[in-house]
């Protein structure tokens, strides 16, 4: 199978913004000196918060999205009865 074949099968489950914000990690190897953990939680924070503006965001767009396709769908059928109407046997 080809690695650029993403089926929905084979993504891996998705993070919310609230994993991010929880993420817990083990302790840096004391040789290595590992990072700092305010920084590494401030940052993850900002992600966790910029995730949850897309999520919101995502929400909004597919409710509208879903609301103009039902608009179109109507005046679709609306227009499609007057046409028949109209045109001349």
């Amino acid at each position: 199978m080809r690695t650029d074949d993403w089926s929905t099968a084979e993504r891996p489950a998705r993070i919310g913004h609230q994993q991010i914000r929880e993420a817990a990690f083990g302790p840096a190897p004391r040789r290595g000196g590992g990072l700092n953990p305010d920084e590494v939680r401030a940052f993850l924070n900002q992600v966790a918060d910029q995730m949850l503006r897309l999520e919101r965001d995502l929400a909004e767009a597919t409710s509208e999205s879903i609301r103009v396709k039902e608009a179109l769908y109507r005046w679709q059928v609306e227009h499609a009865s007057t046409c028949a109407q109209q045109r001349p046997r």
